[in-house]
């Protein structure tokens, strides 16, 4: 009897069960390539032209308690739903915060010793504009400036500008600054997670009292 033929097949079909079982141990592994981080480096530009590091600001800043102002000829009136928010940076300007609290203390003790400066340097208090500028210039700042992060909260400066004449009165104004280093001056504003609506009531105040005394000459 020959035995090489049956030994060959054999050896074969052990040699194609071996193969299989190597074949059904392989995993098919995909692949894909990693789309690159754009938020990593508030430095680095998006392909759509945005700095996500300073949207992600914008975004802490509206998720704070709601902030709301609004000025008229004589005095301002602000909404707050705790005193934590409310900083005094100089004897006639106020900031209020909207945010992370930690950002804004350290917004608030910037701005004071600002203030402090400009009156060594000058011999007088700042403007409300002045502070403005300088609390939206420190949020700029870090925008462009690698290794930080921008501020996660949104500024409400507000204060009265004094008349060279005593005889006077002062002129209250009212600026709020963004995260991105935008400042506006404004007669009315809101900030935080109910803003919109904040918004939509002032509105409606501010166009109320306009149509009255419309209404009065």
């Amino acid at each position: 009897m020959h035995w090489a033929p049956l030994l060959s097949l054999c050896l074969l079909f052990e040699c194609c069960n071996i193969s299989l079982a190597a074949h059904s141990r392989r995993r098919t592994v995909f692949r894909r390539e990693v789309e690159p981080k754009y938020d990593r480096a508030i430095t680095t530009f998006s392909p759509d032209g945005r700095l996500l590091q300073v949207e992600y600001g914008m975004r802490a800043a509206s998720r704070g308690d709601t902030v709301a102002a609004m000025t008229t000829d004589k005095f301002c009136c602000v909404a707050v739903s705790s005193s934590d928010k409310v900083h005094r940076i100089d004897g006639h300007i106020l900031l209020i915060t909207s945010g992370l609290v930690g950002d804004g203390r350290f917004m608030a003790a910037y701005l004071r010793n600002a203030c402090q400066r400009h009156r060594l340097s000058c011999g007088e208090a700042p403007t409300v504009q002045e502070v403005a500028n300088i609390a939206a210039g420190l949020q700029h700042e870090l925008t462009r400036t690698a290794g930080a992060r921008p501020f996660g909260c949104t500024c409400v400066i507000v204060g009265v500008d004094t008349s060279f004449d005593d005889h006077l009165p002062g002129v209250v104004r009212l600026f709020q600054s963004e995260p991105g280093g935008i400042v506006e001056e404004c007669h009315y504003c809101a900030a935080g997670k109910n803003a919109a609506s904040a918004w939509a009531a002032l509105e409606q105040l501010f166009f109320d009292k306009v149509s009255n005394s419309d209404d009065d000459t």
